[in-house]
């Protein structure tokens, strides 16, 4: 498409597909208003973990989408240990299901696997978390269950909680 070329011949389509190609762009819509607009509104990922790799640390949105790559991690998100993609997306959706005031208790998450998710709080408390299913429920119960005293908080079984140490 030229520059100055009509509004009609745009391609609504295909500016979405090259805007969508972005690394940091979530979702794009693109709107024609005749005579003379083209309106383009961006979703951009929000990042919920780091990870740190030889090439840098690498920024990770709710769906486990590594997204981009930084010389430092920005301060207040978790740092998962490196694992791969499908426990990634696990512990993604998992961190992305607490409410903000518990994501800034979250110092570290482990997943080696996508069924074992566990995050180390900043205090140095455990939390096992299991897999990614029912992380709503498993958020809820968590933010009362770490009122209590204990150094490990098991929320894998979220209708059945335990406390340990």
């Amino acid at each position: 498409m030229e520059l100055g070329a009509p509004l009609v011949q745009v391609d609504t389509g295909e500016v979405e597909q090259r805007v969508a190609r972005l690394p940091r762009v979530d979702s794009v819509r693109v709107r024609r208003s005749l005579p003379g607009t083209v309106e383009i509104s961006v979703s951009e990922r929000t990042p919920v973990l780091v990870v740190q790799r030889e090439d840098g640390t690498h920024l990770v949105d709710g769906t486990g989408h590594d997204f981009s790559t930084l010389d430092a991690a920005p301060a207040g998100l978790p740092a998962l240990e490196p694992t791969d993609a499908a426990a990634t997306t696990a512990a993604a959706v998992a961190v992305s299901a607490l409410p903000e005031q518990l994501t800034a208790l979250v110092a570290s998450v482990a997943a080696p696997s996508p069924v074992d998710i566990r995050f180390t709080l900043v205090d140095g408390r455990v939390v096992r978390w299991g897999g990614q299913e029912a992380s709503a429920h498993k958020a809820a119960i968590l933010g009362p269950l770490l009122s209590q005293p204990g150094k490990t908080y098991d929320v894998a079984a979220p209708d059945f909680p335990t406390i340990a140490g």
